[in-house]
């Protein structure tokens, strides 16, 4: 009998992402509405699926400096709520701040404010310009969200995401996640843009329909989203 190919090999260490379940309630919602957004087909990792907006944590995510754009949470507190104690600081509040970028990068929602206590508000054709702008450059990593946050007066709200799952794939795989899964409401004067390089289309569906269409062959869920 041939051994298993790669059966000796070590498994591959997962690498630290956040995702955003973004919920909302409208009149004829029963009960509510989940925001998905379809994979390119081309993309080698869940490719034509359905997601949340959501990706790998980065080195930026963790910049301590972050602290200051943040609406009062504190390190231990992250650690409270994804239930990780051991958890170092500057990861477990970069995992909210991973967040807050990715679903900013991938849909164009800001779970933000103004530091005057304001709601950011998508309606002005020149606010929505220049924020797609930042969007953009947030991608390319030309810009930090602790620049974005000096440069618009921003508090970046992380009391709004609330820790709902951790999932880790299989030791089988070849590309592993460590993700934790978050909930947060949809802010209010904004609207989800999928990001065009990644992404073929924006979905609010009530979860029973999305269940019925992945049932019946027209949804690609992948085991979390599904779960």
């Amino acid at each position: 009998m041939k051994p298993e190919k790669n059966a000796n090999k070590p498994p591959v260490t997962p690498l630290d992402a956040s995702t955003v379940m973004l919920m909302r309630e409208t009149p004829s919602a029963n009960p509510f509405e989940l925001l998905l957004m379809r994979r390119h087909a081309r993309q080698s990792f869940m490719g034509k699926a359905f997601v949340y907006p959501g990706g790998q944590l980065d080195d930026t995510d963790r910049d301590p400096e972050l602290i200051d754009f943040a609406d009062g949470m504190t390190a231990e507190t992250a650690k409270m709520r994804l239930n990780e104690p051991t958890l170092p600081d500057e990861k477990a509040l970069g995992l909210f701040f991973a967040a807050i970028r990715e679903t900013f990068e991938e849909s164009g929602v800001l779970l933000a404010g103004l530091t005057s206590g304001k709601n950011l508000d998508f309606t002005d054709q020149k606010t929505i310009q220049r924020f797609a702008k930042y969007r953009t450059m947030v991608h390319r990593q030309e810009m930090t969200l602790a620049d974005l946050a000096r440069q618009e007066n921003l508090v970046f709200r992380l009391n709004d995401l609330r820790p709902y799952a951790r999932w880790l794939t299989p030791e089988i795989e070849q590309k592993r996640f460590n993700t934790r899964f978050f909930l947060a409401a949809m802010p209010p004067g904004q609207n989800p843009v999928h990001y065009f390089a990644e992404l073929t289309e924006t979905l609010w569906i009530e979860p029973a329909k999305a269940l019925l269409k992945q049932k019946d062959g027209d949804m690609l869920l992948m085991p979390p989203t599904l779960k």
